[in-house]
């Protein structure tokens, strides 16, 4: 992977509020589309997960209670789709690396025309929802509106995404839930991820990590590689 790919442009907001139907940014109203993993800001073209103190975080109603599965409380029956184990290690992942596999299968989806261009990254420093009692921090990827490029009659297939170097999701919401023939949702229990990516993933998650600390807020940060 080139340096300019594994060190993407990054936009770095302060304070972002998320309440039930609108958005927040500083002082300012915003669209907003929530998803059960994500919500998607058309303004900026952003795709940001929903984090409960910098985990990953889902409003399905199929959910688990969160604080009672992390805490080894919560069982779930055999036989479902998913396991204890699968959601635990869903909710407990950090938003930081979640972000860097999404962005990550994101390029190679594009690259090989599956999927709209991965623009970048977002941060967010301070982010507020309604389903979290105390502020954290979140991340997500910046993306070309899928609702703007041109419509491919021809769906991708799973095994088209394999052949690109991403897996898809285990129950290929990826494969069936597609806009306009592209792939657009990356985000599941057991999602989308990267293949054979791991290296990629730490070095751009460390990056991440990095930049919410000390990036200036409200500009983009283009990395270079400083390896």
């Amino acid at each position: 992977m080139s340096a300019g790919s594994l060190f993407p442009s990054i936009i770095v907001f302060d304070d972002l509020r998320l309440m039930q139907e609108s958005l927040y940014i500083g002082d300012s109203p915003y669209q907003v589309s929530v998803g059960a993993w994500a919500f998607w800001v058309p303004a900026f073209r952003v795709k940001i997960l929903h984090a409960f103190g910098g985990q990953a975080h889902c409003l399905a109603s199929s959910a688990p209670p969160r604080e009672q599965l992390l805490a080894g409380k919560f069982t779930i029956p055999d036989g479902g789709r998913y396991s204890t184990k699968d959601w635990h290690d869903a909710l407990s992942k950090n938003v930081l690396q979640r972000a860097a596999e999404n962005f990550l299968a994101a390029q190679r989806l594009h690259a090989a025309g599956l999927g709209p261009a991965a623009l970048g990254v977002c941060l967010v420093r301070r982010f507020q929802a309604w389903y979290a009692s105390e502020p954290g921090y979140t991340a997500g990827i910046m993306v070309e509106d899928l609702n703007l490029l041109p419509r491919k009659w021809r769906k991708v297939t799973a095994q088209q995404m394999l052949d690109a170097g991403v897996r898809p999701d285990r129950i290929l919401s990826s494969v069936r839930q597609q806009i306009r023939g592209y792939v657009s949702d990356l985000n599941s229990v057991v999602g989308v991820m990267p293949i054979d990516a791991e290296h990629d993933i730490q070095r751009l998650t460390v990056v991440l990590r990095d930049c919410l600390r000390t990036c200036e807020s409200g500009s983009e940060v283009v990395f270079v590689s400083r390896a």
